[in-house]
């Protein structure tokens, strides 16, 4: 079982602080998600909790998570960086392709990438981006993304992007930079088994881990991709017991994202604290 957490924060001294405290714990990764901006008005329905959001997520402060785990990757050692959740809809992927083919060059190897379709409409109208096809685009960008990490000569012709034959260069170090697929619809579960590397799930229990590893690993016999690495991670609390741990490991979950709160609102030490506890309890016992 691998062991990440998520960070939010946006105090640089804090960030560094918990980043280099996961890396002394063995902690594997350090997730963080994306918006490329917040809508003064907000009406779409956040579907994880079943409601809009909360008066405050239009004064939400943003780090961009690349940029950010470049310079991480220069203060730690063997921590992993993942944008979980990307939301590559919105991106030109092939500026994408290149910001993490770069990030993955300097943390020489160290990135990874969860992508979601999005549920902030706002923000894609705001972007001037087709609410409706993010699905296909989701696709699309995701098969730009490898066609230039990997082919000697790239080009793509698809719906939403076309790239004549180009130079890409540098390739990043990862001859296969971990793509995984976050959500927790039908087609999310299809495009995971269809082209991810992975399933990122959100705040899950053992008894709801169950069906979906199930139905993923059906669609993946479906399209004939078992052969295929493929990592199954969702989220957990920060007190999870090593015995649960077990569970989710016994029931397919390759690595857990707990949530050791922030900096901001929680203070450093306690999560430093939280970090070590897991380190001591979770990463050396499982």
């Amino acid at each position: 079982m691998k062991f990440g957490i998520r960070y939010s924060d946006v105090g640089m001294d804090d960030i560094l602080t918990i980043a280099q405290a996961a890396d002394s714990a063995g902690l594997e990764s350090m997730w963080r998600g994306e918006h490329v901006l917040s809508p003064r008005t907000i009406r779409s329905i956040d579907p994880y909790y079943a409601r809009a959001l909360p008066p405050g997520m239009e004064r939400f402060a943003m780090l961009d998570p690349n940029t950010l785990a470049a310079y991480l990757a220069a203060k730690t050692e063997n921590i992993r960086f993942c944008m979980g959740v990307n939301l590559i809809a919105l991106h030109v992927p092939y500026q994408l392709a290149r910001v993490l083919a770069t990030a993955d060059i300097v943390s020489n190897g160290r990135i990874m990438m969860a992508v979601g379709v999005g549920w902030l409409k706002e923000e894609f109208d705001i972007l001037g981006v087709d609410w409706k096809t993010r699905g296909g685009r989701t696709d699309e960008a995701i098969a730009v993304l490898r066609t230039l990490w990997n082919d000697p000569h790239p080009q793509f012709e698809g719906k939403h992007f076309q790239l004549p034959p180009v130079t890409f260069a540098p390739k990043p170090i990862q001859k296969s930079l971990p793509i995984f697929v976050a959500g927790m619809s039908r087609f999310a579960y299809r495009r995971a088994a269809r082209h991810g590397d992975g399933w990122y799930g959100h705040d899950l229990s053992l008894a709801e881990v169950v069906p979906i590893v199930r139905t993923i690993q059906e669609e993946r016999e479906r399209y004939d991709r078992m052969d295929h690495p493929f990592e199954f991670t969702t989220r957990a609390p920060y007190d999870i017991t090593p015995d649960e741990a077990e569970g989710f490991e016994a029931a397919g979950i390759d690595r857990l994202i707990l949530d050791v709160g922030s900096a901001a609102y929680n203070g450093v030490s306690t999560v430093v604290e939280r970090i070590e506890r897991i380190g001591k309890e979770l990463v050396r016992n499982t």
